[in-house]
């Protein structure tokens, strides 16, 4: 096999393998960090399709958003989650998903009300912090102050 030299921090790879590899290292980070508390089991998915709830027992969530600006709610954490991440993926676009939450979501020295999901493939990681759910990382999504 020819190798393809890449520039500016691109790869190629294989959408079934990048997914095996966010599945692989969540598996590990999970075990690493959620040592002896009481987190959601490694690996596991919630699929949600249309409007609910964003449930805490599961790393990822897929969502197939079935119409316009379908409410999706996250509640708050407990302190046995400090640290826990939550990753909201917005897998089947129908649609768009409004993400709102029992506290607040934080987006660095702002507070913000919702995040939009429109587009297939549009994700948001949060980490609850015992008090809000914190943006730590995401795809280009609407954010709502």
């Amino acid at each position: 096999m020819a190798r393809t030299h890449l520039t500016n921090n691109q790869v190629r790879v294989r959408p079934a393998l990048v997914q095996d590899k966010l599945e692989e290292h969540d598996d590990v980070l999970d075990m690493i960090i959620a040592e002896g508390a009481s987190w959601p089991a490694p690996g596991t998915v919630q699929s949600l399709s249309g409007a609910g709830a964003v449930n805490l027992t599961t790393r990822t969530t897929m969502v197939t958003s079935t119409g316009g600006a379908q409410a999706l709610t996250l509640a708050d954490g407990t302190a046995a989650l400090v640290g826990f991440r939550k990753r909201i993926v917005h897998a089947v676009d129908g649609g768009s998903s409004v993400l709102t939450d029992g506290a607040s979501l934080n987006l660095g020295p702002g507070t913000i009300t919702a995040i939009t999901l429109t587009n297939a493939r549009e994700w948001v990681e949060l980490e609850w912090d015992g008090t809000n759910w914190n943006i730590v990382g995401c795809s280009p999504v609407g954010i709502v102050s």
